[in-house]
């Protein structure tokens, strides 16, 4: 019980509309410095984009995540020699994307529970959705990285788990501000008939 209150005052300390907006802006800004990179990526290799992107030159090209093992291979072996040594680079620095999305996605859920949008339950179940999103993106850098420094040896179920975590990061990345959006244009009417309501401060004893 007393973790439960714990964790409850974490959820309020991170449930607020300051720290919903900040979060939100500073993961814009980073998928903007991605997307940027990703776009002089595949311009420096004849067009093959980052593994990260599923070979596109920017997320707003990407159809279909999914590639087979042939297709993400032929995309890495299709990489200058200096793309391959900036791709480790970009990995790094990829890093700091599923951190911020993930502050950003367990924020806003924060900020529905705290304003009795979302039952502790429900509140429970959503934010491991934040948690599995921030896991599956790093697991997928570090399966491009192996994938990077086998080559040119190409291994199939590395291909095969690399795109699984590819296509898990986005179907969960889309899941997740599709859910925070339904319950925030709920809220808004929900606010408009009853005002807003907020949960009361939990009072923990140390």
């Amino acid at each position: 019980m007393h973790k439960l209150k714990r964790f409850a005052t974490t959820a309020q300390l991170l449930g607020t509309t300051k720290a919903v907006r900040f979060t939100l802006l500073i993961w814009i800004i980073t998928i903007l410095i991605g997307n940027g990179g990703a776009t002089l990526f595949a311009e420096m290799n004849n067009g093959y984009g980052l593994l990260d992107f599923a070979g596109y030159a920017n997320l707003a090209l990407i159809t279909d995540p999914w590639l087979t093992p042939s297709e993400s291979y032929t995309i890495l072996k299709g990489y200058t020699d200096t793309g391959r040594s900036f791709y480790y680079w970009f990995l790094l620095v990829d890093l700091l994307i599923p951190l911020t999305g993930g502050l950003f996605f367990t924020s806003a859920f924060s900020l529905l529970y705290t304003s009795g949008r979302l039952s502790y339950p429900a509140y429970f179940v959503s934010i491991l959705s934040p948690i599995l999103f921030v896991i599956s993106d790093y697991l997928e850098n570090l399966s491009i990285f192996m994938m990077l420094i086998q080559l040119p040896e190409e291994i199939s179920i590395l291909a095969i788990l690399t795109t699984t975590f590819l296509t898990s990061k986005f179907i969960l990345s889309f899941t997740n501000c599709i859910v925070i959006g339904v319950f925030y244009f709920r809220s808004l009417q929900l606010n408009r008939h009853t005002g807003p309501s907020q949960r009361p401060q939990p009072k923990i004893s140390n």
